[in-house]
């Protein structure tokens, strides 16, 4: 069996190649017939749960780096210490854009992989990141114009978490994309104070994954989304699937904000 066109990771390659069925473990299936052993899959599940917090922190931290660049360069031109920026405020941007389309892609490769989906992204998931990009990009746009003008409420280090806090919704996105058909999923409300919209798709599991991918997901609802009620900011709910790799706990990674 050729499994080099299922995923596109040399080093999974060669781990599928030198494993061996054993009578407990067996393969994993995947969409269009493809097979993988099932100790490879729950591995680079288990791998890619433990990667999520790698890739926060690291967002976190460039991200928040540009957001002050950004707002010190734009305080130059409003207190007329300079007539320009030091450095253009549009490169910033630029670079902020940049650093939330990479981690979007990510999340989306680690969401999958958790699941237990290790090919490369289909059109239709990029055509989903592709949304939530342009989305980011209009908060992003009066992100940086409150930082010129002096406008909004929130500090704007705060502020900047909250596009740390959609990389995690992302994840979410990849993982119920990554689940196999025939997958039973259920939404667990997290340690924390639950809102009114959480509670709700918390009751209402378990889903079909066609149902939820229909009555949550396409109507723009994941664990720490921003159309929950609670903004998703301080949200700790998760997902579990039936199938193909069994999640029991929530991931530690939801740390309390």
């Amino acid at each position: 069996m050729d499994i080099s066109i299922l995923v596109d990771d040399p080093r999974i390659l060669e781990k599928a190649r030198h494993s061996h069925r054993s009578p407990a473990g067996g393969f994993a299936g995947f969409r269009g017939g493809q097979f993988l052993p099932v100790a490879v899959v729950a591995e680079e599940s288990a791998r890619a749960y433990q990667e999520v917090p790698n890739l926060l922190r690291e967002f976190s931290s460039s991200f928040g780096m540009l957001q002050q660049l950004y707002h010190q360069n734009a305080l130059l031109v409003s207190e007329g210490k300079t007539a320009v920026p030091l450095v253009p405020l549009g490169a910033i941007e630029n670079q902020m854009k940049a650093g939330i389309r990479a981690s979007y892609l990510s999340a989306m490769t680690l969401g999958k992989r958790a699941a237990g989906d290790l090919r490369a992204t289909t059109d239709e998931e990029q055509a989903y990141l592709k949304r939530l990009r342009l989305d980011e990009y209009q908060f992003l746009r009066g992100f940086t114009g409150d930082m010129r003008t002096g406008g909004g409420r929130m500090d704007y280090g705060e502020r900047a978490e909250w596009y740390v806090n959609a990389v995690r919704e992302v994840f979410w996105l990849g993982w119920v994309l990554g689940q196999k058909p025939g997958s039973v999923i259920s939404w667990h409300n997290g340690d924390t104070a639950h809102c009114r919209s959480c509670d709700e798709f918390a009751s209402h599991g378990p889903y079909s994954l066609e149902d939820f991918r229909r009555d949550v997901l396409d109507r723009g609802y994941l664990p720490q989304a921003g159309a929950l009620d609670c903004r998703g900011f301080h949200c700790r709910c998760f997902l579990t699937s039936s199938d193909p790799i069994p999640l029991d706990e929530q991931p530690g990674w939801l740390e309390k904000r």
